[in-house]
């Protein structure tokens, strides 16, 4: 809801964004995040209570969708691509600067697709250091692999809700790892 949510693992099923929704599980840690598990182990269910009344994003600057207090907030974020991670030449972070002080990691894994196309692109045109974007995603961390600290993230649920609105192409960097699990980094997410 407009307050904050969870993750919630594993998930199968006809479920709408938006639904207002009972969960039952145990609440275990992945990658140093909260999450309500729904395995077996935890007799885990999830009961549709309302029909799909989507939550808008709260809009913030890439400081604040960083925040640790803003980890499981639906967000949206604006800004200059700076940076741009891919995986086996897939797009999954794109490093955004507000002037806010800190940049935004938008991440994408990799099975997460475009409803707009079936695929793995994005609306608009191609992702390039220096292109003014917009993107929505959940507050949330990872893991650092080379640290013992957890990186924030805006956790993508969809492709099409990364939009392109200015095409740029100067500055920047981009990297590529050469995981196919996306577990490959390109430093920290924070300036």
């Amino acid at each position: 809801d407009e307050t904050g949510g969870i993750n919630i693992f594993p998930v199968a099923g006809d479920f709408q964004v938006g639904q207002k929704v009972r969960v039952h599980g145990g609440i275990t840690y992945y990658n140093g995040e909260i999450e309500l598990n729904l395995s077996e182990d935890y007799g885990g269910k999830i009961d549709v209570i309302e029909s799909a009344t989507p939550v808008a994003p709260k809009q913030v600057s890439c400081a604040d969708a960083m925040a640790d207090g803003n980890i499981g907030l639906l967000m949206q974020v604006s800004g200059i691509i700076d940076s741009i991670h891919e995986v086996s030449g897939v797009v999954d972070r794109i490093y955004v600067d507000d002037g806010s002080g800190t940049k935004a990691c938008v991440y994408i894994n990799g099975y997460i697709k475009n409803s707009a196309n079936g695929g793995n692109g994005f609306s608009g045109d191609a992702v390039k250091v220096g292109s003014k974007i917009t993107a929505i995603g959940i507050g949330s961390v990872d893991a650092d692999g080379s640290s013992n600290d957890y990186l924030h993230r805006l956790r993508v649920r969809n492709r099409a809700e990364i939009q392109i609105t200015k095409t740029g192409g100067n500055g920047g960097s981009s990297s590529s790892g050469s995981s196919s699990s996306g577990s490959s980094s390109s430093g920290s997410s924070s300036s």
